[in-house]
């Protein structure tokens, strides 16, 4: 009996198909009145499909794509105007299409006197092997992550921009994850342990980009999360004029580990130091200024002024003499092990025969500079460490203020001081760098002087790492 235009069918009745071999559903609306099947899911199915109705019980479903043909087999139990609706029974089947096979050959006829009935159905060759059918997943060419200490967040973006992953990676997770992942742009904030996330990415073949967090924030929409930082970091890394931070290797690292401890102690000492000298002004004694002389006269003041101090007096300021000998012990120690390095270095050898150039400044600015071929040209190295005028132009009017200060403070200290040195000595140098030192110190003063030779000093030690040749000192 054909039903189509039975009552107790009009309406739509829907069932959710949910295939073995996909995890996705799809809807199925069965409309009565015209017979229409529709599908609407993201496999790019179309919306045509013949729909047959077999004494009221059973109905057939073919539906086509281009390589895969999907039967469905609806059982509608017999429904009065009473009660409840009962719930269809929904059998999946799953085919493939030959080049052969068109729609006129696969398509049961609508409702008629030349559709199978139920029994006819089950007589129907078993079907052939199912194949999943689901859209290729766009290709992920670009991934940002958000490092921590243990909860990591990462946004994948295709090549036009759209984000195609999310994902919250535990720090047990990551690197599993980095291993599976084909080779792809990783963009990451130049923060504390990034050295050691891109050389162990780096290892399973992907392109690790690190950049400053302050050209990051710019791209972070909206509220500030784990997921949108990621999201900005991956964005903001494809930028093509965006400039990167280097990844330093094991060794640079602990050179630079060196440098910051022996600094934190030099810290320390003077805070030591100042501290001995308020403690014995307070008792009437008084220590001329500077580590040296304190380091000369504090003995001598203390054994000659001890009428003027208690016993508990005495025995705190010598405990805390004892501490300023084993700072300078300590600093001592990270001295020689500076210098020995120095002396065993090429890049370093190379870096000293620079004048206002020593050991600590020679592998201060190895350490912190990965590959000098980063920078274009002289100029942007000495920009990168703060020696150049900061600009603030407009209207076609340029203005130049004092130095940027940017990048890092310690090498611009280094390298100021060395300058100083420099200017010391130039009185007694006949050479033309001396000479236009000499000039410059009376035009500008010593203190503009020593920016100005540290600015050189910066452009030499460029053009030495990029050239690999020794300083030759020009003359006449």
């Amino acid at each position: 009996m054909d039903v189509c235009g039975h009552p107790a069918r009009r309406g739509s009745i829907k069932a959710l198909i949910r295939s073995e071999h996909s995890s996705l559903g799809y809807l199925i609306s069965i409309l009565n009145d015209q017979d229409l099947f529709l599908l609407k899911g993201n496999l790019g199915l179309s919306d045509e499909g013949n729909v047959t109705f077999h004494d009221g019980v059973f109905a057939q479903a073919v539906l086509f794509t281009t390589q895969t043909r999907l039967t469905f087999d609806v059982v509608l139990p017999l429904w009065g105007h009473r009660g409840p609706r009962p719930t269809p029974t929904v059998h999946v089947h799953h085919g493939r299409l030959s080049a052969r096979e068109g729609r006129n050959e696969m398509d049961p006829p609508l409702c008629g006197s030349t559709a199978m009935s139920h029994n006819e159905f089950k007589k129907i060759s078993e079907p052939i092997e199912p194949q999943e059918a689901s859209p290729m997943k766009p290709a992920m060419n670009v991934l940002g992550i958000d490092i921590a200490k243990h909860v990591f967040h990462a946004v994948g973006m295709d090549n036009t921009g759209e984000i195609v992953f999310r994902k919250r990676l535990s720090r047990h997770d990551l690197m599993p994850f980095m291993a599976k992942l084909p080779p792809v742009l990783i963009g990451m904030e130049a923060c504390g342990g990034a050295h050691d996330w891109a050389r162990r990415f780096r290892e399973h073949g992907h392109n690790v980009k690190r950049m400053a967090p302050q050209f990051v924030k710019p791209y972070v929409k909206s509220n500030k999360n784990d997921s949108r930082d990621a999201e900005a970091i991956a964005e903001a890394v494809t930028r093509p004029t965006r400039r990167f931070v280097p990844i330093k290797d094991v060794d640079q690292q602990d050179i630079q580990a060196l440098h910051r401890v022996r600094e934190r102690l030099i810290g320390e000492r003077t805070a030591l130091v100042n501290e001995v000298h308020g403690l014995l002004h307070e008792y009437g004694i008084v220590i001329p200024k500077g580590v040296a002389k304190f380091r000369q006269a504090v003995i001598g003041k203390l054994e000659s002024e001890k009428d003027k101090l208690t016993s508990l007096s005495q025995e705190m300021l010598w405990k805390l003499i004892e501490e300023f000998a084993g700072l300078e012990k300590q600093l001592a120690s990270y001295q020689e092990k500076l210098e020995a390095l120095a002396t065993t270095h090429p890049e370093c050898q190379r870096l000293m025969t620079i004048p206002g150039i020593g050991p600590l400044t020679a592998t201060a600015l190895v350490a912190a500079v990965s590959d000098a071929s980063a920078f274009k040209n002289g100029r942007q190295f000495a920009a990168w460490l703060g020696l150049v005028p900061r600009q603030h132009s407009t209207g076609g009017k340029d203005r130049l203020l004092g130095i940027s200060k940017r990048g890092d403070s310690y090498l611009r200290k280094l390298l100021v001081h060395g300058a100083r040195t420099t200017i010391r000595w130039v009185g007694r140098k006949t050479d033309r760098r001396s000479q236009w030192i000499r000039q410059l110190v009376e035009r500008r003063g010593k203190n503009r002087t020593a920016v100005a030779v540290a600015n050189k000093n910066a452009r030499i030690v460029w053009a030495l790492l990029t050239s690999h040749q020794d300083y030759q000192l020009a003359t006449g």
